[in-house]
């Protein structure tokens, strides 16, 4: 895990002010990245703007890494494009591990499911919907896959 210390923000400066929802996300992945249903997995690298946020994790005993774009609210054409461009950048730096890509967003509309179906035959992509579920211990969230096969 990664300290909140190297969380980093995108192009614009530090959310001032109490922690912003992209950064509590993060960090709450941070504590527990199972959360994602995708393993055991270590945060390497986290920064966000604007309702977007980009995750690096890595499962060191299988030497994969996920490329996790994750999206507050629906997803749309550039949250799309951005995981693949992420992935792509990170498959040239990461030669010796595999790579998958994984879209998160709060609402995955059917028409992007047809698209992002149509893509993972191309490239090793997962697709997420995360909802907040109440519980005893307060709000928890729920990462709920998708069907793109």
């Amino acid at each position: 895990m990664i300290s909140p210390s190297h969380l980093r923000p995108g192009s614009p400066a530090r959310p001032r002010g109490g922690a912003s929802a992209e950064q509590s996300l993060i960090e709450r992945i941070n504590e527990d990245p199972t959360i994602l249903g995708l393993g055991d997995l270590d945060l390497k690298r986290a920064s966000w703007r604007s309702r977007q946020i980009s995750l690096l994790l890595e499962s060191p005993a299988e030497s994969v890494i996920f490329v996790v774009e994750l999206q507050l609210g629906p997803t749309d054409n550039r949250h799309i494009m951005r995981v693949v461009e992420r992935w792509l950048t990170e498959r040239k730096h990461q030669r010796m591990k595999r790579c998958s890509a994984v879209l998160v967003a709060e609402e995955i509309a059917p028409r992007y499911v047809n698209i992002l179906a149509l893509i993972s035959r191309a490239i090793p992509l997962l697709a997420l919907e995360m909802e907040p579920s109440a519980g005893t211990q307060g709000t928890t969230l729920l990462f709920r896959p998708v069907g793109l096969r």
